[in-house]
């Protein structure tokens, strides 16, 4: 069982304490809304969490933007770019543009629909799941046993999530705060 952990902020000290965990297996490092949230000095430290990470051999699970608009793709790429070097990368995405760029360009990647995802589509029937297979999307966060069933039969394979997600990032308050 992989077993990965995600907080709302982090600094070095919280990644460390993770990192030194036995019983997590990786960490999901970038923010939806807002990695100037999210860590002390943005992409930076977003950059060298994924390094520190993947040095102590550690799975990253990225997550990529819920918005992600024109001025942001090319840093994305940047992001996914650094990624490829990594040894364990799975990259959590919530929208399909992404996923088929991200399926298309970075094969490599393991590509998980994120649970953020089902803020944009909440169906889970057999059309949207093979859709998901078509762009190379092979997984997907889960908090409902009863889905489990549904997903396999069309080839993808469930992660089980605990917790609720919650952010402070609503009405892309992040963008006008940092940006």
């Amino acid at each position: 069982m992989l077993i990965y952990v995600g907080l709302r902020q982090y600094n070095y000290e919280t990644l460390n304490l993770l990192l030194d965990d036995e019983r997590i297996n990786g960490v999901v490092l970038g923010d939806g809304f807002c990695n100037k949230r999210m860590f002390p000095h943005g992409d930076y430290d977003l950059l060298k969490y994924i390094e520190q990470a993947d040095n102590r051999k550690k799975a990253i699970f990225y997550q990529t933007p819920c918005f992600l608009t024109d001025n942001k793709l090319n840093r994305q790429l940047q992001i996914l770019d650094f990624l490829k070097s990594c040894r364990n990368v799975w990259v959590l995405v919530q929208d399909l543009g992404m996923a088929y760029l991200i399926g298309r360009k970075y094969p490599e990647l393991k590509l998980c629909w994120s649970r953020l995802g089902k803020f944009r589509v909440d169906i889970l029937n057999a059309d949207f799941i093979n859709s998901l297979s078509k762009l190379k999307v092979g997984y997907m966060e889960i908090e409902d046993e009863n889905k489990v069933e549904k997903l396999v039969a069309n080839g993808v394979i469930p992660c089980f999530m605990y917790g609720k997600v919650s952010y402070q990032s609503c009405g892309r308050i992040c963008y006008s705060c940092y940006e």
